[in-house]
């Protein structure tokens, strides 16, 4: 169980174009009053893990964009009301016991403003599903993740859902220096979290880490 507070931005208080979107500084915080429940279950002498968390979320004076009627932003407004987060995720790990480990994830998530209506931007189903293995011989490990997200809606707008696959690799060169790469979006997949604003393609990363 937890509470958390959000501050109204500098834009949301004071705006950008006086003629396209006007600030409201009479903006107050966003407060919320959130908790969880779950229970974990391991079966075969530890080789599966399972895990089913319900979760609860109740936000209070959201801070919300009012539009016009060509769903252009105009300012914003604090929300009268209770907005509500509510949902349940499954989980579970596998653990061969011979460097290999899967991990899978489901959430459902049931997002309102005070109207009833769905949230913004919060998709309805997401999942995870991770696959990863240390080598015996050479201190490698390799990783591979599928992330997939429903459709979600956006003022009018509804988000396609979409799947990325992300990958990567660590190698341990010595007890003080690992080196590391990944790959983010491998299949290059065109996809937005908000309308009108694509997120980046295939990216590579590399790196390292030392400790003294």
């Amino acid at each position: 169980i937890g509470t958390g507070t959000k501050n109204p931005s500098f834009v949301e208080l004071f705006g950008t174009d006086p003629a396209a979107f006007v600030g409201n500084p009479d903006l107050i915080p966003e407060t919320s009053l959130g908790w969880d429940v779950g229970v974990r279950q391991t079966m075969l002498d530890g080789m599966v893990t399972v895990d089913l968390t319900y979760f609860n979320q109740n936000l209070e004076n959201e801070i919300t964009t009012v539009y016009d009627a060509i769903w252009t932003p105009k300012t914003v407004v604090n929300a009268a009301g209770l907005s509500t987060r509510q949902g349940v995720e499954l989980a579970a790990t596998l653990d061969l016991f011979n460097g290999f480990t899967a991990s899978g994830s489901y959430t459902y998530t049931d997002s309102r403003d005070p109207a009833g209506l769905i949230e913004a931007r919060r998709p309805v189903h997401t999942g995870v599903i991770n696959l990863a293995y240390s080598f015996e011989e050479i201190p490698l490990r390799v990783n591979t993740e599928v992330v997939m997200v429903g459709e979600s809606e956006d003022f009018g707008v509804t988000l396609p859902g979409y799947s990325l696959l992300n990958g990567g690799l660590n190698y341990q060169v010595n007890d003080s220096l690992e080196v590391y790469g990944r790959v983010h979006n491998l299949f290059d997949t065109s996809y937005q979290t908000a309308a009108g604003y694509n997120n980046p393609g295939r990216t590579f990363y590399v790196g390292a880490k030392a400790k003294f």
